[in-house]
């Protein structure tokens, strides 16, 4: 693994995934969820590595979105994470030279806030990407997003104001470990609960533990809604070519789990219905969709790795052929 900085200060981390043939295939970019950081994914390029599923070997990137992890800081308002979120996937992609790929080459997976960035930039500049793949975005038709910029100018929205309570100290990184499992922790992956207590967390002046995301960087985030989904879409139907408009093969794959409360209502079981039913539909052309059971939450990536592996790996698959 090699661990870098571009120039304006995005942390990134690339490394290689064997394959079942020495064969190179197209190039892995993850992208983590708001208030999260690039390990995340830690757990499921273990499952890659260690068990391979991969027909070829391939290249892989992941990055700290600014405000998140060992980035810098996002800039203020009335700046939109969309759109500077958006702006620290280019800058990794051009300093590393991916941007040059097109769509003979990337397969972008990305987890809620992730997700929403990766189809944000495809759909604005299609081709991007040989394959976007999005794991519960937050991304809104233009009545729900009406909807949500309602909630969040009022206060009322309840995603939002539970990141801006929640606790962002403890005395020691072995406090945090112990409040993280009985807590969001609880039903993740050992190696996702030690990942996340490394490098999502840092040591004050003071010894102290705290989160490296802020809890106003969250909340900020779910308060504004970005662009409508329902913008996005029409941007891509105009300026994707006809070749790519005319072809039977979906370029997005919509992941949702059975038991998310990741909606504007929240509650429980109703993330499923809300993306097949308001989402999937909005994306251009239909979203292929793929809905996760055996209890995964919103926070699949850490609960499941081993299934994460294996649907990046059947879409590496499809990518190369």
């Amino acid at each position: 693994t090699h661990l870098g900085r571009t120039a304006g200060g995005v942390a990134y981390a690339t490394g290689k995934l064997p394959g079942l043939t020495p064969n190179w295939g197209p190039r892995l970019l993850l992208a983590h969820g708001a208030g999260f950081c690039k390990e995340m994914w830690a757990p499921t390029l273990d499952e890659l590595t260690v068990r391979p599923a991969l027909a070829s070997a391939t290249e892989w990137l992941t990055l700290d979105f600014s405000g998140h992890g060992s980035s810098v800081e996002q800039p203020p308002p009335p700046a939109t994470w969309d759109q500077y979120h958006s702006d620290n996937v280019k800058e990794v992609l051009s300093e590393l030279g991916w941007q040059a790929l097109k769509s003979d080459g990337v397969l972008a997976v990305g987890h809620s806030m992730g997700g929403a960035v990766l189809a944000t930039i495809e759909m604005q500049s299609p081709g991007t990407f040989d394959h976007t793949v999005v794991i519960e975005p937050p991304m809104f038709p233009r009545w729900m997003a009406a909807i949500v910029n309602v909630l969040g100018k009022t206060g009322t929205n309840a995603l939002a104001n539970a990141a801006a309570k929640r606790r962002s100290v403890w005395p020691s990184r072995q406090a945090v470990r112990e409040h993280v499992a009985v807590r969001i922790g609880a039903g993740w992956d050992p190696r996702a609960l030690r990942s996340w207590v490394d490098a999502g967390f840092r040591e004050e002046a003071d010894s102290t533990i705290a989160l490296r995301c802020a809890p106003a960087t969250e909340a900020r985030m779910l308060t504004c809604p970005g662009v409508s989904l329902t913008e996005l879409s029409r941007a891509y139907t105009e300026r994707a070519d006809k070749a790519t408009l005319a072809s039977p093969k979906k370029r997005f794959t919509l992941v949702t789990c059975e038991m998310s409360t990741f909606t504007p209502m929240g509650i429980p079981g109703s993330g499923q219905l809300y993306y097949r039913h308001c989402v999937a539909p909005a994306f251009p052309g239909g979203a292929r969709e793929i809905l996760l059971r055996d209890g995964a939450t919103h926070l699949v990536p850490l609960e499941q790795p081993h299934t994460m592996a294996t649907m990046i790996a059947d879409h590496m698959a499809l990518a190369a052929a």
